[in-house]
């Protein structure tokens, strides 16, 4: 790799790779759990694997304390992950997961949640955005940009006191986020999430001279097959690719591209407004061969309209280490072996590789 490409909300590069999730959230209790730090091996392997992109989901109660206080141990290991990025010609994608007010892993995720119309959860998320706007401001766009909430709600008719959600009341909110960012960085690269969970574009922000991302979670009844935080959490049928009858999120490549895809193309056609897939993957719980499938044409769309993506995530059930299948024949391999090159006291670690899967993502 000869160097990351300098990106402009205009056109991203065609960035692949995968979420980390150290720090995404925490639990119903709000209790800190996990909370790991990032590891230097994540980018080493991303790396020599050929690619050259993470998204760090975060939640912001792990980096803000009561009267705005910053957690600065916290934010020393994700500065440490950005200057890694740095390292190893990879661009990191910081995105604020939980704000204040809203979330999509939240029990009522259908919900809008509060932030939309509370003006004071509205000013905190934008002091959050501001103090990380001023603290990377010295930072490159081909090596860090923001993204600003992670999936806003998905129904748009759903009323929550007043008024009704809608890609208008989302914009104020992104407005105000993006002015307060430029305020202390002006030239720092922007994304904003789609509406629907990300899945549908936003013509209401597109003169803010900001980028789009949208997911790759469909059909949901594939990717989220028996996840037993979603709706098909006791579903008894494997999904199966190409499907049989049709349903609302896709049944085969062509109708992906129709539903999945010409909507944003239209979107950046007609805006030129840079598009990328932030977050998508199957749950380890779909048939391996059918989640190979679906990725096939999944990733051929997104070849063809010149888009980047992110696998959520790189170790655990979604991802290419550790993701706890069933129905695959791992490889297991060192984990520490690039760095036992420079550092040979440090002791060999063994997690399991799905080959296989890693290979079809190399290949786009």
């Amino acid at each position: 790799m000869n160097g990351l490409p300098v990106p402009s909300p205009q056109k991203l590069p065609r960035w692949r790779g995968f979420n980390l999730t150290e720090k995404y959230r925490v639990d119903a209790n709000k209790i800190l759990q996990g909370n790991d730090p990032y590891k230097e091996q994540d980018f080493q392997w991303i790396h020599q694997w050929g690619f050259n992109f993470v998204r760090i989901p975060i939640d912001y109660n792990f980096f803000f304390k009561q009267k705005q206080d910053v957690d600065r141990f916290t934010l020393k290991e994700l500065d440490q992950a950005i200057n890694w990025g740095q390292k190893y010609n990879i661009h990191v994608n910081l995105c604020l997961h939980r704000v204040p007010g809203y979330c999509v892993n939240d029990p009522d995720k259908l919900k809008p949640g509060t932030l939309w119309n509370n003006q004071k959860e509205q000013f905190q998320l934008r002091s959050y955005w501001s103090f990380f706007a001023s603290h990377y401001q010295n930072i490159s766009n081909k090596y860090l940009s923001f993204n600003l909430i992670n999936e806003p709600p998905y129904e748009k008719t759903v009323p929550f006191q007043a008024p009704i959600f809608s890609g208008e009341i989302y914009a104020k909110v992104v407005k105000m986020l993006v002015n307060a960012i430029r305020a202390k960085d002006p030239d720092r690269l922007i994304i904003a999430d789609g509406i629907r969970n990300g899945i549908e574009p936003v013509p209401e922000i597109a003169d803010l001279g900001i980028a789009q991302s949208t997911r790759g979670y469909n059909p949901f009844y594939l990717s989220h097959y028996q996840a037993n935080w979603a709706s098909y959490a006791t579903a008894t049928t494997p999904p199966i690719w190409p499907q049989i009858t049709p349903n609302e999120d896709g049944m085969d490549q062509d109708d992906l591209l129709k539903k999945r895809v010409l909507p944003w193309q239209e979107l950046e056609k007609k805006f030129k407004i840079g598009i990328h897939i932030g977050e998508w993957g199957a749950y380890n719980k779909t048939p391996h061969d059918v989640v190979l499938r679906w990725m096939d044409d999944v990733l051929m769309n997104w070849e063809k309209a010149d888009w980047g993506w992110a696998l959520w995530h790189f170790r655990g059930d979604f991802g290419i280490i550790d993701s706890r299948r069933n129905d695959v024949q791992y490889e297991q391999f060192d984990y520490n072996q690039i760095m036992r090159r420079s550092l040979p006291s440090i002791k060999p670690e063994t997690h399991n590789l799905d080959v296989e899967m890693l290979h079809l993502l190399q290949r786009y």
